[in-house]
């Protein structure tokens, strides 16, 4: 099953973990927002997270997210992207709500 498939079916459940770990303004970007993923692709999440929030954070949440939709998952912020990486992110980038 598609990655967009499985939000579709956990969106508020996936919005619900993000807001429990005070991660907001969650997007979408690479092959969901574009609308051509296929069943090996993976969930891509860019996030906005309050000062303090570590990678472990990020990771917990990528965790409870894989775990729910039982597919590959990366929540990341603006800051783990390069530069020429964020440019192309900003193209893609869709409102999760």
């Amino acid at each position: 099953m598609k990655p967009s498939d499985r939000l579709s079916a956990h969106r508020d459940r996936v919005i619900e973990i993000l807001n429990r770990r005070k991660l907001q303004n969650p997007r979408l970007f690479g092959s969901v927002a574009r609308r051509d993923d296929d069943d090996l692709s993976d969930l891509d999440i860019l996030v906005e997270a309050p000062p303090g929030t570590s990678l472990f954070d990020l990771a917990a949440a990528e965790i409870e997210i894989e775990e729910l939709l039982g597919c590959r998952t990366e929540v990341l912020t603006d800051g783990f992207l390069a530069p020429d990486v964020r440019q192309r992110v900003m193209v893609d980038l869709v409102t999760l709500q």
